[in-house]
């Protein structure tokens, strides 16, 4: 019998979550699965996800009619998993894509942070397995949450195939290699989450840096008042839906998040030959521990160039294939959807 897989999301668009989502969908029809996706709100939507079964808006009758494997992602869905749950026709797992508190106490009032982790505590206590993304998240659940278990599962990447540089970036990149730069790249929403504008004072201190920064966010206003002081060295491009080529182009990924759950820019960097130059969270040093880069101190920056110099040191083209080789290890398709097929069995 044909697995039936069903992936529930909170919108139709192409942040991270969903990117997650959308390489688990591909995953389970490589393996010939049924899959369907359904949405709670409208979003923009997304033009790769030919091959499924539907992709459609949740309805009141899917509380009964689900059958399968149903796979939630993130707080609304994640409620509405607790809901699905304990039914013999299906099995209701979520993955946890970020570390749920230390996220939400970011920009929200307290007492919603509260009300919110209790409704989801008692939801996904309910469903059949929990996924965390990190073996760094896993501890921060075990630690507030200690009768909820999370197995792991990181996220992972497809291969894709090659493609050219947007032309934007490659005539900018091409104008830093003339003027003998390191060009760095990010790669994420612009945020006060993702610490972008800390790095900007290390790279006004060094004339031979340039950074391109990708996507979008409620910092680009002030983002591009900063970089205008950097001229030519900065680069804001907005959106890139394909970074890979970008990242085999640069010397290095930079993230200076003060948060993540597993950061797919860090897998999508690894994939392309590229090291990773990280901010000091438990995430990034795991990461790190596994060979993907190195970390920095992302609060005061004291040792932004020192790790920098050493990270590029060590960047030679056999530890770039080395980088290459460690996605294929632990973040390719055939590894990363491994947990979630053994639930189909």
């Amino acid at each position: 019998m044909t697995p039936q897989y069903t992936l529930i999301t909170p919108r139709l668009d192409a942040t991270g979550p969903n990117n997650v989502a959308a390489e688990l969908a591909r995953a389970a029809l490589d393996r010939g699965w049924q899959v369907r996706w359904l949405y709670l709100s409208h979003g923009p939507g997304r033009d790769d996800l030919a091959g499924l079964a539907e992709v459609r808006r949740f309805r009141l009758s899917d509380l009964w009619r689900l059958r399968g494997l149903v796979h939630t992602h993130c707080l609304r869905p994640d409620l509405l998993g607790g809901l699905l749950a304990g039914s013999s026709r299906r099995t209701v797992i979520t993955t946890a894509h970020n570390n749920f508190l230390a996220d939400l106490r970011h920009g929200y009032a307290r007492w919603k942070v509260g009300l919110s982790w209790s409704l989801w505590r008692r939801a996904v206590a309910r469903m059949d397995r929990r996924f965390s993304v990190s073996r760094a998240s896993q501890r921060h659940y075990a630690r507030l949450a200690p009768e909820l278990h999370f197995d792991v599962a990181y996220n992972f990447r497809a291969p894709v195939a090659a493609a050219a540089l947007p032309s934007p970036i490659a005539t900018w990149l091409a104008r830093q290699r003339a003027a003998g730069r390191t060009v760095l790249a990010y790669v994420g929403t612009l945020s006060t989450l993702k610490n972008v504008s800390a790095m900007l004072p290390s790279l006004a201190a060094d004339p031979a840096l340039a950074l391109v920064l990708c996507g979008d966010g409620p910092l680009r206003a002030t983002l591009e008042a900063a970089a205008t002081e950097l001229g030519d060295r900065v680069l804001l491009a907005g959106h890139v839906p394909q970074p890979g080529p970008m990242l085999e182009q640069v010397d290095a990924l930079v993230l200076p998040s003060l948060t993540e759950g597993l950061p797919l820019v860090v897998v999508e960097a690894l994939r392309a030959g590229c090291p990773s130059l990280l901010s000091n969270i438990a995430v990034h040093r795991e990461l790190a521990a596994l060979g993907a880069g190195l970390t920095f101190d992302h609060r005061r920056l004291t040792d932004f160039h020192a790790q920098l110099r050493a990270l590029l040191a060590r960047a030679t083209p056999e530890h770039r294939a080395g980088l290459k080789r460690l996605w294929e290890n632990r973040f390719s398709p055939a590894v990363g959807f491994a947990p979630i097929a053994a639930l189909a069995r």
